[in-house]
């Protein structure tokens, strides 16, 4: 699909008639491009900026107008016509972060919907803007806010960062999916937009089982460093335990043996997952306030890890008891005493929980979810 850069640059009011029918015309062509090469995604505009500015206008010019498409895409989802929607999932990471567990979770939930039939395009944030129209977008909202299409669905899956969602952003998607129970609830009660609980999730496909004799430690950590993580860690050394690190900007807080790496390709961490005695899951921070469990502990699950994770008020009750959570520091270090001698209870434990995880929550379980409340979708 050809860039329209000279067409982008035009802004007088007047000739926006002319843009919209355009921008039309390019819709009608995505699908038949976006068969004829799976590399769609690379045909960008060499303008982001410009791209979004025109989006954000043409938004404007559309409501005055009332020239909303949304009605036949939704047509087409009741039908069941996967086959002649094109989804694009919108990413926060970038080109250069393929290895980073947020693009595995991306790709993850992309093979999800292909596997009932959507045609589905993977945007990195460099590539949200890029010159190729859609008929559904489905934000993963991380650090960075996205401005969405007016003439497309679009969904909002807020995963992390949830203090930096304001209302009037939520407003702008059709509907919004939060993973976390109780601030859903909040958060439904305060907007129009249609809000929903969605958790995150795994895929059993690459989360499984597999004990490798050169990932074992004691106490696993993954995280880069971080004030309310530093504490922590170097409580727990204080009290004789040897944490096996991976992260990076340790090593001005901890001495670099229990450093490992400074990172785990996201194809290796199931083996670290399931060999590991103890994996230490600390949210902190607002995660931890707002209650958003987070993805590692649905993959960490699935691996048959025993989990121990800070104060999130639904640990319990959203993994049936098998999730061991620490109310403090003193706290944290006697569970960590008392587990590492109890073999047995860990992997009854941790059992029971990749179970309830592959039962539950799954991407296959998700994408049902996000099907059938798009289906009930009423847009003007």
């Amino acid at each position: 699909m050809s860039s329209n850069n000279e067409t982008l640059k035009k802004s007088d009011d007047k000739n926006y008639e002319t843009l919209f029918k355009a921008y039309k015309k390019e819709r009608t062509n995505a699908l038949k491009f976006y068969k004829k090469s799976l590399n769609l995604q690379k045909n960008l505009d060499s303008n982001k900026k410009e791209k979004k500015l025109f989006i954000d206008k043409k938004n404007k010019y559309q409501k005055e107008k009332g020239k909303i498409t949304k009605p036949p895409i939704l047509n087409k989802l009741k039908k069941g016509q996967f086959d002649d929607l094109v989804i694009a999932i919108k990413t926060p990471i970038s080109t250069e972060q393929h290895n980073e567990e947020e693009y595995l979770f991306a790709l993850n939930l992309k093979d999800a919907l292909e596997k009932i039939g959507f045609n589905v395009l993977l945007h990195e944030r460099e590539n949200w803007y890029c010159d190729v129209e859609t008929d559904i977008s489905i934000v993963l909202r991380g650090a960075y806010e996205y401005e969405p299409d007016l003439d497309e669905i679009n969904v909002m899956w807020n995963i992390t960062h949830p203090t930096k969602v304001c209302d009037e952003e939520l407003e702008k998607f059709d509907i919004v999916f939060i993973a976390s129970q109780s601030h859903s609830k909040r958060i439904n009660d305060k907007i129009d937009t249609t809000v929903l609980p969605l958790l995150p999730c795994t895929n059993p496909d690459m989360f499984y089982r597999y004990e490798d004799y050169r990932c074992y430690d004691d106490l696993l950590f993954i995280s880069n460093s971080r004030s309310d993580f530093t504490e922590i860690i170097k409580d727990i050394i204080k009290n004789g335990n040897s944490p096996a690190v991976y992260g990076s900007n340790w090593e001005k807080f901890i001495d670099e043996k229990y450093i490992k790496a400074q990172h785990i390709d996201s194809d290796n961490l199931y083996r670290h997952y399931s060999s590991c005695k103890i994996f230490l899951n600390v949210h902190g921070g607002n995660m931890e306030k707002l209650d958003f469990p987070s993805v590692r502990m649905f993959d960490a699950l699935a691996c048959g890890a025993f989990i121990i994770c800070d104060n999130l008020a639904s640990v319990e009750s959203l993994f049936g008891g098998n999730v061991v959570r620490y109310e403090d520091t003193k706290d944290l270090e006697e569970k960590i005493e008392f587990y590492l001698k109890n073999e047995d209870k860990r992997r009854v434990m941790g059992e029971k929980g990749r179970e309830l995880v592959l039962s539950k929550h799954t991407f296959d379980e998700r994408v049902k979810i996000i099907v059938d409340s798009l289906r009930e979708l009423k847009i003007e």
